[in-house]
């Protein structure tokens, strides 16, 4: 799946709730899923935590890539 699939002006949130890097990306999974992305929420946040060990996306000041 390439990333252009999955934003739209509904997918992005500039506004997370999220405190720490595991809850955002749930947050996100979560956002993909209410918007038809993704059919499972738990595989894609799975995957993405074992990304994040090996290459994290964030940078400072609450900012991070996909």
């Amino acid at each position: 799946m390439k990333i252009s699939e999955l934003l739209d002006k509904n997918t992005i949130e500039l506004d997370l709730k999220a405190k720490k890097k595991a809850q955002a990306i749930h947050e996100v999974a979560d956002i993909l899923y209410k918007t038809k992305k993704i059919k499972n929420p738990n595989d894609i946040v799975a995957v993405l935590l074992e990304r994040e060990k090996v290459s994290p996306s964030t940078f400072e000041n609450g900012v991070a890539i996909p």
